[in-house]
């Protein structure tokens, strides 16, 4: 049995391979940071999201009840962009440093 070519339309990496193509969603939230773990849900209903956070945190995908303590996901500044875990509805997160910080969540989607 053989198989018929493919052709595929889009970016290409260095090793061939096709880059998804992702679009910022307005379903956006807000996370103000600290030394405390703190907790929002997860905006929108997607599987990625753009996390934008202005220090250092750690951070831990759940249920409303999730906590983000020392040791959990280390989210170093920046911007990344992720695909959540399974059946997560909320995002807690806290400083390394103990200090105040913004994370920003953002919903994309892909193209079809």
């Amino acid at each position: 049995m053989s198989l018929a070519p493919q052709t595929f339309t889009g970016l290409l990496d260095e090793f061939g391979n096709l880059v998804p193509i992702l679009a910022l969603q307005p379903t956006h939230a807000s996370l103000s940071v600290s030394g405390a773990s703190a907790r929002v849900a997860l905006p929108g209903n997607g599987v990625v999201y753009r996390l934008s956070a202005s220090k250092d945190c750690w951070l831990q995908f759940g249920d409303a009840n999730v906590v983000a303590g020392v040791g959990d996901m280390l989210f170093l500044q920046g911007t990344e962009i992720v695909r959540l875990p399974t059946a997560a509805t909320h995002i807690a997160a806290i400083t390394v440093d103990g200090t105040s910080a913004q994370l920003g969540i953002t919903e994309m989607l892909g193209e079809n």
